[in-house]
């Protein structure tokens, strides 16, 4: 488990080094390219209660901007509607983190993994991740290389505004989400492992 979890760190950690591209101060609107004025949600984190991050605790992190295709839409059409239909969870700060895991098993073998979860807005430490998608009217993060497969690079890069990591003071406000973990192996998609309000489910 402690092998698994500081994997998952230096998995996210990479996605800090971004390549350099064009470059924009304004946001996205849903299921599209089209840019508008981003509203940025900027939060502290405290074990009794969120406030606003003061300007000079923000910074800009860079996010490539992809589109979503094939497979991966079903699959984020049901993971939304389920956390849709879980009542603890406010819709208006529902985001979606998406990570794409690679690791060496016993044997020698590589393997990788698609984990998807729900978080609060608050709760997403934003420089970790290296893209940024929208679905269905929700804000996707992902952390992981480009997969032909799945995405649509759009040549640009959104300049988004967060608190940097360095000053948030701990993270004892923000509860798991519910999360889907997939086996990505030979351009297909297999549901291993589910949490959500039905409870935890390994296949």
């Amino acid at each position: 488990m402690k092998y698994l979890l500081v994997l998952l760190i230096l998995i996210m950690i990479s996605c800090v080094n971004k390549s350099t591209q064009q470059q924009t101060e304004i946001g996205l609107t849903a299921d599209s390219i089209d840019f508008e004025e981003e509203r940025p949600l900027i939060y502290y984190r405290f074990s009794d209660r969120i406030t606003q991050a003061p300007p000079e605790d923000s910074i800009y992190t860079d996010l490539k901007v992809f589109r979503i295709k094939g497979e991966i839409t079903i699959l984020l059409d049901s993971i939304v509607q389920s956390v849709e239909n879980c009542p603890k969870y406010p819709k208006e700060r529902i985001e979606f983190v998406v990570t794409e895991q690679t690791f060496q098993k016993e044997n020698g073998l590589y393997e990788t993994n698609i984990h998807i979860e729900n978080m609060m807005t608050e709760c997403i430490m934003y420089p970790y991740y290296n893209a940024i998608f929208y679905h269905r009217g929700y804000r996707f993060v992902y952390c992981g290389p480009f997969i032909n497969q799945f995405f649509i690079d759009t040549h640009q890069v959104l300049k988004y505004r967060c608190v940097a990591p360095d000053v948030i003071r701990d993270n004892q406000i923000c509860e798991p989400g519910s999360s889907w973990t997939y086996n990505y192996k030979n351009g297909k998609m297999k549901l291993i492992k589910v949490i959500s309000c039905d409870g935890e489910k390994v296949f």
